[in-house]
């Protein structure tokens, strides 16, 4: 969300930047600040702004003379073409000018606030904040921590629309039948930033379901390259306390759902499934059309190229099937939101953790994952 505020007093940009950042999970980075009029004007021009605070006293350039000045901001905000859509929030210090002038910026559209000790200002500002929010609701988000894996995308039935920034993230809107969705690329891969961005997600877009989708190692003991899985449960293999004699694990499982689990359990059942998600291959043309499967997925920080490291891994649970850097910090910040989003991540394997890493089969494998959580999407979302 991108904000404008409009302010020469330091003190009261300050506690409002604080107030958005804090309670209201601005990015701080989105927060602009223009102490004159001159400064405003030109800053419109050239950003496109979601919410802007305006206060009624400004000067036109350093130096100048303080004036009522909100007005004529607000008239020029209505002739900028850029922010046609943007919300219009006045916020003065001055109780007189609140009472004089409220009817006027009334007449405009612009919420007049009395910036005081009290909340209400807070609480006007909150509002319109949830509803600009609310102009961005999905009913699915989809997460990838490569843009390799985000592409084949287009190549499935979601009908892909415009890439934009929006609430600190670089997304691309989308659609499944009637519903709307976003597809979203990590800025870099690991389970931390997977999970910040999550989070972000769940408050900003409140969607009835959010996934991952993309490639994984495999064990060879429990799965072949080319097999989907849809991870459950998932762990931190690397979680405990390191001793001499080596790693004692103190991990935290989570799982899928069970309503999930089971529409899941179901749609890998459907006779047709595998034929869709392999038709038209060529890196993968001569696999076995394998069955998909919901099994044990462990989460790391370090990309694994080591046989000896998977073995270790393996023994923690013997039915473990695959390995990769984000879903446990996926699963953890869905667990811990306060959301009733349907959730899994699934996930195709291309390698088995040695150092015979290739790209042999990693577009197809993409596409593979992709048709798949498109195919699960719109099952949850019925």
């Amino acid at each position: 969300m991108q904000v404008l505020i409009v302010d020469n007093n330091n003190e009261k940009i300050e506690d409002v930047k604080q107030f958005l950042i804090n309670t209201l999970r601005v990015n701080e980075a989105e927060i602009f600040v223009a102490k004159y009029i001159a400064e405003f004007n030109e800053t419109i021009q050239f950003t496109q702004f979601d919410l802007i605070i305006l206060d009624l006293r400004m000067k036109f350039i350093a130096g100048g003379d303080e004036r009522h000045t909100g007005l004529e901001a607000v008239n020029l905000l209505a002739s900028c073409d850029k922010q046609k859509s943007a919300q219009i929030v006045a916020l003065t210090a001055y109780e007189e000018l609140f009472k004089e002038h409220r009817l006027a910026y009334d007449k405009y559209g612009v919420l007049l606030l009395q910036y005081d000790h009290t909340e209400f200002w807070k609480n006007g500002i909150e509002q319109v904040v949830r509803r600009i929010a609310g102009k961005h609701h999905y009913d699915f988000v989809i997460l990838c921590a490569l843009e390799d894996e985000a592409q084949p995308f287009s190549k499935t039935e979601l009908k892909i629309g415009d890439t934009k920034f929006l609430m600190g993230l670089n997304l691309t809107d989308v659609t499944l039948n009637s519903s709307r969705g976003a597809l979203v690329v990590l800025p870099e891969m690991g389970s931390t930033i997977t999970s910040v961005i999550t989070t972000r997600i769940l408050e900003c877009f409140t969607p009835k379901v959010i996934c991952m989708s993309g490639i994984c190692a495999g064990f060879p003991e429990n799965v072949q390259l080319g097999q989907m899985i849809v991870a459950d449960p998932c762990w931190d293999y690397q979680s405990g306390k390191v001793t001499p004699k080596g790693l004692k694990l103190a991990s935290y499982q989570v799982r899928l759902n069970d309503e999930v689990k089971v529409l899941l359990d179901v749609l890998n059942k459907q006779e047709d499934l595998k034929a869709y998600l392999h038709d038209g291959l060529e890196q993968m043309g001569s696999f076995p059309r394998l069955p998909c499967c919901i099994s044990p997925l462990v989460t790391g920080s370090p990309v694994v190229a080591d046989k000896d490291v998977m073995a270790e891994i393996l023994e923690q649970h013997r039915k473990v099937a695959g390995l990769d850097m984000e879903i446990y910090g996926f699963y953890r910040a869905v667990k811990f939101a306060n959301t009733n989003a349907k959730y899994f991540a699934a996930k195709c394997v291309v390698d088995i953790g040695d150092n015979d890493k290739n790209d042999d089969i990693r577009i197809d494998a993409s596409l593979l994952a992709a048709r798949y959580t498109v195919r699960a999407i719109d099952l949850l979302l019925q």
